[in-house]
């Protein structure tokens, strides 16, 4: 019996991955109206982000270790570089 990830067609995936990436925004970096982007909410989101994208290939049966070994490297390259991006921007006196 086929599953029903294997069901859907794939060009479907990328509307329901997009929606889930702009609620994923929406509940993080969205408080009170304001838009609040700091570097621990960039890491939960990233963080979110990628546990969605690892359920899908999980689903589907892909192998997850290549995925898992390039969602690590893109994480030490571009938390530093938002790290201190968001030092730069902070405000005097602000910590």
């Amino acid at each position: 019996m086929a599953s029903l990830a294997y069901s859907i067609n794939q060009i479907f995936w990328l509307p329901v991955l997009v929606i889930l990436g702009l609620l994923l925004t929406r509940i993080v970096f969205i408080d009170g109206g304001e838009r609040h982007i700091t570097f621990a909410r960039s890491a939960i989101f990233y963080l979110g982000a990628t546990g969605i994208v690892l359920l899908r290939y999980l689903v589907l049966g892909y192998p997850v270790l290549p995925l898992l070994q390039a969602i690590a490297l893109v994480g030490i390259v571009a938390f530093p570089i938002l790290y201190i991006w968001e030092r730069r921007r902070a405000p005097e006196g602000a910590d």
